[in-house]
């Protein structure tokens, strides 16, 4: 009876739901891996350059109101406005 369970009687088979199982462990340690890569670079880490692909770079505009505009557009929180703005002021 024990070797038929394991694959060895009629119908056999056992060995092939274990290479199924490890494929999908695998599988899932592979998109577990991505998903903590992607959250950790976080939200505005997929684009290249200085500028989100949504924000036309200033060209001599105010400095507060392309900050403002970021700022209505939601690609800035309020804390980031505040801390930018703060250096802006500074300078």
């Amino acid at each position: 009876m024990n070797g038929w369970y394991y694959g060895n009687g009629p119908g056999g088979g056992g060995w092939w739901f274990m290479a199924l199982m490890m494929i999908a462990f695998w599988v899932v340690v592979v998109i577990a891996i991505i998903a903590a890569l992607r959250h950790w670079r976080g939200p505005g880490h997929h684009y290249v350059g200085p500028y989100p692909p949504s924000v036309t770079p200033p060209t001599g505009e105010n400095p507060l109101e392309v900050l403002r505009l970021r700022l209505a557009k939601g690609e800035i929180d309020a804390d980031e406005f505040e801390r930018r703005r703060a250096l802006l002021n500074e300078s």
